[in-house]
């Protein structure tokens, strides 16, 4: 796991103890602060790798949780997980009011091993998100370059690669890449190596989820799989189409607005890859094929 730190902002003691004690049996470090202000200066502050930040408290309120809106304006930071630790569920609803958005929840029941879960998934998910971003800024953009273009990649890694390749190619390289990346990242692990949701909750809950990963990527089963993408531009739009080896899913489901579980370790690419402003995404056949069309008429 990248050596960042949780930030955990809140007011309850009893909640900040209970949740310091069980990460002091990880390796992840630990910022506490009780109000906005301070925690602002600590996330801005570049002396400071913070990978999640945990809201940790019964009761909020708009001026208690400004230092998001400040997070929102940075082009890195502002993907930072949130994560709500709470007495109970009944505290969820209202504190995503006031965020403005869906975040993850942890509670004081759960079990020891989902709550390190979480939070280490989290800060994977960001630092990976905060190397892509890194890497497309130090890049030169390719927008026009590439008119067409067919691409393999079988692992994680090559998905990274290509997802900058084809980020740089599209207006707003930034705004794309984790949608992209997302799509690429589900062809390879539930489609061509097949893993479930099940399957997946049960990996991340253990902590063996990437050397789940690993072995079936050189199994005999999986190892020839590639995902194959489709890259068209064309005057006012662009189709990247993401297509995999797989047995397919229902895709239906996950079709129009869902609702997302608060507790949940994963299964929310679909959902990221949507909120592209000005994307839409369709599934075709069994699921194993997948379109993303960007509009960029107004480019």
């Amino acid at each position: 796991m990248p050596n960042h730190s949780v930030l955990i902002v809140g007011e309850s003691s009893q909640l900040r103890e209970n949740l310091v004690k069980t990460l002091k049996t990880t390796e992840i470090k630990i910022d506490c602060v009780s109000g906005s202000s301070e925690a602002e200066a600590v996330l801005f502050d570049k002396t400071n790798n913070i990978g999640a930040i945990i809201l940790a408290g019964p009761k909020w309120s708009e001026q208690s949780l400004t230092f998001l809106k400040s997070k929102k304006d940075d082009p890195i930071r502002k993907h930072l997980p949130v994560i709500g630790f709470v007495n109970d569920e009944h505290s969820t609803e209202k504190l995503e009011d006031l965020i403005g958005a869906k975040i993850q929840f942890l509670t004081m029941a759960d079990r020891r091993r989902s709550v390190i879960s979480v939070i280490e998934s989290s800060i994977d998910s960001f630092a990976h998100c905060k190397e892509l971003l890194t890497e497309l800024g130090d890049r030169t953009s390719a927008i026009g370059l590439i008119k067409s273009g067919i691409f393999e990649v079988r692992t994680p890694k090559e998905a990274d690669g290509l997802t900058t390749l084809l980020s740089l190619a599209c207006p707003d390289p930034a705004s794309v890449a984790l949608g992209i990346q997302e799509l690429i990242i589900n062809a390879i692990e539930h489609g061509n190596l097949n893993i479930g949701y099940d399957l997946k909750t049960q990996l991340l809950e253990s902590g063996t989820w990437q050397e789940e990963i690993q072995a079936r990527l050189v199994s005999d089963k999986y190892k020839d799989r590639v995902v194959t993408v489709h890259f068209m531009r064309r005057e006012k739009s662009i189709s990247i189409t993401f297509s995999d080896q797989g047995e397919g899913f229902d895709w239906r489901k996950y079709s129009g607005p869902q609702p997302t579980d608060p507790y949940i370790l994963h299964g929310r690419g679909i959902l990221y890859a949507s909120s592209i402003d000005g994307a839409v995404i369709e599934y075709k056949g069994d699921g194993s094929e997948v379109e993303l069309t960007l509009n960029i008429k107004n480019q």
